[in-house]
Formats: structure tokens, C-alpha cells, sequence
């Protein structure tokens, strides 16, 4: 599981440089490209499209730090932190550089930009070191597990109240007398 943990770490790690090569490569077309009269960075749509991307690369990168930062100090468990950074990492790379693709135009597509290599390889990542939709289920089992321990901690005490002190005979009894008038009536 380790060795999971730790390519699901590089791979966090690697797509933050991947965005910062998209995000690059869009400002530098956005500063350059003139249209209507303007330069289009000077667009509100282009600012809030880099805007954007720059804040999905900056949580990678910060999630990639923390658990860089997890594995230096041998931390026994950060599997869960390890396959959040992989999902995100991959979903928000991706993203990324359609947003940039999009700034881009039609030169976004072109082999000598370099993002449609990007985009065509990006779609691996979503795949290998676990599925994204597999370890999107692995972190819900897994927090629903953390979560269902302290829950129950805390709600023993009225789960108890309410199951032995209900006279189930008598709830039973009032719901199929509700359930039988309904049934009548349709």
C-alpha cells in the first residue's frame, strides 16, 4: 500500500509542474494575442479563467508539500491524504489545461504548442495508481469508518434511551393501522 502512497504522492507532485507549464504557456499567449483592439489578458473572462487555474495549481502544489511533508516524518497513515491529492491533482490538471487550450484558441490544438500532448496525457492519470472513481469510494469508506467510531461514541447514550425504552409493539401497531388506511384508500 506504500508504494501506492508514494507514486500517488508524485503524481501530485508532477501535476503541479504540469500546471504551471499550461498556466505559462496561456499567459504568455494571453500578454502577446491582440483582439478587438486589446491585448486579451486584459479581458475580465481571460483574468478569471488564470485566476482560477492558478488556484487549483497553488492547492496541488500545497497538497503535494503537506504530504511530502507526511512521508519525511514517517507518518504511519496519510493513505487517505495520499489518494485525495491524487484525485484532485488529476481532475484539477486536467481542467487546468483545458482552460488553457480554451485561452489558447485553435493554436491550443496545434502539435508545436504542446498542450494537446498534455491534454491527450493527462487522461491517464485520472486512470492508474487507482481509478479516481475507486478511490473516491475508498476515502468515503474510510472517513465514514473514522467518522462512524466517534458517532457512535457520542450517540450511545441516546441510541440505548431510544431503543430499549420504545415500546416497539405499540409503534409497530400504529404503523401498519397508517399503513393499512392508506393502502384503503388508493
Amino acid at each position: 500500500m506504500n508504494i501506492l502512497n508514494a507514486g500517488r504522492f508524485g503524481m501530485a507532485a508532477a501535476l503541479s509542474g504540469t500546471m504551471r507549464f499550461a498556466i505559462r504557456k496561456a499567459v504568455d499567449h494571453a500578454a502577446n494575442r491582440n483582439q478587438f483592439g486589446k491585448i486579451i489578458i486584459n479581458y475580465g473572462t481571460i483574468q478569471e479563467k488564470i485566476a482560477r487555474m492558478t488556484m487549483l495549481h497553488y492547492v496541488t502544489e500545497s497538497m503535494a508539500y503537506m504530504l511530502s511533508n507526511n512521508m519525511d516524518r514517517k507518518s504511519p497513515e496519510f493513505q487517505i491524504e495520499a489518494a485525495i491529492s491524487k484525485v484532485y491533482a488529476s481532475e484539477a490538471a486536467w481542467i487546468v489545461t483545458d482552460e488553457a487550450i480554451q485561452i489558447l484558441g485553435g493554436m491550443g490544438y496545434m502539435k508545436d504548442c504542446g498542450l494537446e500532448r498534455v491534454m491527450r496525457d493527462l487522461r491517464i492519470f485520472r486512470i492508474f495508481e487507482g481509478t479516481s472513481d475507486i478511490l473516491r469510494y475508498y476515502i468515503c469508506i474510510i472517513l465514514l469508518f473514522e467518522y462512524s467510531v466517534v458517532f457512535t461514541q457520542l450517540l450511545y447514550p441516546f441510541i440505548f434511551k431510544i431503543i430499549y425504552c420504545v415500546d416497539w409493539h405499540e409503534l409497530c401497531w400504529q404503523a401498519s393501522k397508517r399503513l393499512t388506511k392508506k393502502s384503503t384508500k388508493l
